[in-house]
């Protein structure tokens, strides 16, 4: 659940506009900056079939992609395969309570990661 930080900073500007609209003292308010749209794993295999064009690589599921990590420690992703496994399929992260962060910025938490922005972010990280 990727979130890019103009739209976080975003977010949180209308969150502190928001809360300072309401009358104090009032309930106890929590504001999130969470993506309650998850990022599906295809649009990080494309991110990274373009970091490597022409490099040919198979379509995988990503416990199949983990499987392979951790058979090669030469690959980058060795060290961190651990740490992906449990954040990603063994006990994923929940979204948090979007409630108050939708009343202040609608439809902000709900950001669609395109194809591009994934391999920016691929690309950052590999590089």
């Amino acid at each position: 659940r990727w979130l890019p930080v103009d739209v976080a900073a975003e977010i949180l500007s209308k969150e502190v506009a928001y809360a300072s609209q309401l009358q104090a003292p009032g309930p106890l308010r929590y504001y999130t900056l969470d993506n309650v749209l998850s990022t599906p794993w295809t649009h990080v295999v494309q991110g990274l079939r373009a970091l490597r064009p022409g490099r040919e690589m198979r379509d995988v599921s990503m416990q199949e992609f983990l499987d392979e990590v951790r058979q090669d420690p030469s690959n980058p992703a060795y060290e961190v395969a651990e740490y992906l496994e449990d954040i990603l399929v063994a006990s994923p992260v929940p979204p948090l309570d979007v409630t108050q962060a939708r009343k202040a910025a609608g439809d902000l938490v709900e950001c669609e990661i395109g194809h591009e922005l994934v391999a920016q972010y691929i690309r950052y990280a590999c590089e």
